[in-house]
């Protein structure tokens, strides 16, 4: 989430073949990542314009959420909170800062 111009996203498509969403509010910056997966040939990124406070996605849909330093914004415990819905259910939760 705020994955900028997704430096951090590549690194994480290297470490795992699953699907990454990179989600960024501006546009520029996803065509900056865009341009970069189509020169890497990255196929497991897929961008997403949009308001990482306000997601789209399903209930449970998400193996993890990511955000090096954008979920300061809304506040980290915020975040958490906000984006636990879009996890899948585990028996562990391990929560870093």
């Amino acid at each position: 989430m705020g994955c900028g111009s997704g430096n951090q996203t590549i690194v994480l498509s290297e470490l795992s073949e699953g699907i990454k969403y990179a989600v960024d509010y501006y546009n520029q910056y996803l065509e900056k990542l865009k341009r970069k997966i189509d020169l890497m040939n990255i196929k497991n990124i897929i961008t997403l314009q949009g308001d990482m406070k306000n997601l789209e996605f399903e209930k449970e849909y998400l193996d993890i959420v990511w955000s090096e330093g954008a979920i300061y914004i809304m506040g980290v415990e915020n975040g958490f909170k906000k984006y636990k819905k879009y996890l899948k259910k585990a028996d562990i939760w391990l929560y870093l800062i």
